[in-house]
């Protein structure tokens, strides 16, 4: 399916993008880990023809050259990715995900990295210290914006993605939603 902004929408994306920038201005990726370490951490996911790219490191200077540019898939279903970030990481691949997903219009992917799961899965407690250094106002972005995704979703008639936006903003970002 193609993507479709509708005009009500693009002040609402271009609000939502700058926020985005403003939370997460000046977050580096220093003392964290890499996208390609964290595919090398799940090593194991990875085609052997894949396995080569890892060697090549990683040599962006922002998160921002990230989000405009088009070499690196966030979107990934396969090994490594945000499962494996550390938080520091998570922090710095995460406004750029977030830019690249609303440009997209979607993301298979990044619905499901920011769903907390309830509190008695063993995954609870990771996915909160990847979370952790996110501060209010970045955590009040990342709910902004399962919000117009979730609200970009239902208008295409995606109700399976939609239903991923739902149950990631209810898991965790609720709270922080505000309108703008």
């Amino acid at each position: 399916m193609s993507f479709v902004l509708p005009q009500h929408l693009t002040s609402d994306r271009d609000a939502l993008v700058a926020e985005i920038h403003e939370a997460f201005r000046g977050v580096t990726r220093v003392g964290g880990r890499s996208w390609r370490a964290a595919y090398r951490s799940d090593y194991d996911g990875l085609a052997p023809d894949d396995r080569q790219l890892l060697e090549i490191p990683d040599n962006d200077r922002s998160w921002e050259e990230l989000a405009a540019g088009t070499a690196w898939d966030d979107d990934s279903l396969g090994g490594g990715g945000f499962s494996f970030l550390d938080a520091i990481g998570f922090r710095y691949y995460l406004p750029a995900a977030m830019v690249r997903s609303i440009q997209r219009g979607n993301s298979s992917n990044l619905a499901l990295k920011l769903t907390l799961p309830e509190p008695d899965t063993h995954l609870h407690e990771h996915i909160l210290h990847r979370l952790s250094l996110l501060n209010e106002e970045q955590c009040r972005v990342v709910a902004n914006f399962l919000q117009f995704m979730l609200t970009l979703d239902l208008h295409n008639g995606t109700s399976l993605e939609g239903s991923n936006w739902r149950i990631a903003l209810n898991s965790h970002w609720a709270p922080f939603f505000r309108l703008r």
